[in-house]
């Protein structure tokens, strides 16, 4: 079974290292040293052994959206 581990947070500097952004760090930290997140649009991802990590380019209260994208495109 896959999983999907979606690091949710705000884009821009104002938010970058806020407790807005802990789901995005995280995900980063657990895909670091781990090759390069792809994708454009909504998302971006990488594929790991055990699903992917998902890091959305929206803000946090538009999430819907990437869940939209995810269903239709991984």
């Amino acid at each position: 079974m896959k999983f999907f581990i979606i690091g949710l947070g705000n884009p821009g500097k104002i938010y970058e290292f806020t407790r807005h952004n802990v789901g995005k760090l995280f995900v980063l930290y657990l895909g670091e040293n781990k090759g390069f997140f792809e994708g454009e649009g909504n998302f971006f991802y990488k594929e790991m052994d055990y699903g992917f990590l998902i890091i959305p380019t929206l803000y946090m209260n538009e999430s819907g959206i990437v869940f939209e994208d995810l269903k239709k495109n991984l």
